[in-house]
């Protein structure tokens, strides 16, 4: 197994947005997604009148939204989390995008700061963490969640098997504590990669739960690829 082999474990499209970064970088990406994004459908009727921002921690949240709800949204300011996400609302025709570089808290901070009086709606996907929305109700903020897609598990076990099997370190780029779980969960029925494992984590909290198997993990020192790049190369 060659050292400048890495996993990555990102759902489509961001597998191979990932994997491109790698092969300009000189690494050999390995395709082991553990997760599928799968639009949900929405049940919700949004009042859009009475909607007065938006928020997006992912880019999937926009990417699977419907486009008769988008069409309603657009001039609406929309609050991001990252770049990544805000390129996204760009894409899907939002003209005001302000978008936060480090997490959920820096998100509800800026939308505290700036937002227009109504409600906001939270695109987001149907498993969250609830930080987020309980910092902007502790302002005051009405936020109402609307969930447009779900993740669905990909069983990697074979792959992960046949890699067990094998000689040589090994990377894996982490993008997320879900992630971070279902790859603590496979290094654990597979031991033989514990040694060899090197995980580079887009966050402390992605990176946590493979403590519990005796993985190494370097943290990036910014929740974005570039930086997990960079952590790589150290």
């Amino acid at each position: 197994m060659s050292a400048g082999r890495v996993l990555v474990l990102r759902p489509e499209p961001g597998t191979s947005e990932t994997a491109n970064s790698l092969r300009s970088a000189g690494f050999q990406p390995v395709m082991a997604p553990l997760s599928e994004i799968r639009p949900l459908a929405i049940q919700s009727d949004i009042d859009a009148d009475g909607v007065g921002c938006v928020a997006a921690t992912s880019a999937n949240a926009l990417r699977h939204a419907p486009e008769l709800l988008l069409a309603r949204l657009r001039d609406k300011p929309l609050f991001a989390v990252g770049e990544a996400t805000a390129r996204a609302a760009r894409l899907a025709g939002f003209g005001a995008v302000t978008a936060a570089n480090d997490d959920g808290a820096a998100l509800a901070a800026a939308i505290s700061q700036d937002r227009p009086a109504g409600a906001l709606l939270y695109l987001c996907g149907a498993l969250r963490r609830p930080e987020f929305e309980t910092m902007l109700a502790e302002q005051g903020v009405d936020v109402t969640a609307l969930a447009t897609y779900e993740a669905v598990p990909v069983d990697q076990s074979a792959l992960f098997a046949a890699l067990a099997a094998e000689t040589g370190p090994l990377s894996a780029l982490c993008h997320s504590p879900e992630a971070g779980r279902m790859l603590a969960d496979l290094v654990g029925r597979h031991p033989g990669l514990t040694e060899r494992l090197r995980v580079v984590a887009i966050s402390a909290r992605a990176g946590l739960p493979l403590a519990s198997v005796g993985v190494a993990v370097d943290t990036a020192q910014t929740p974005t690829d570039r930086a997990m790049l960079a952590a790589l190369r150290r």
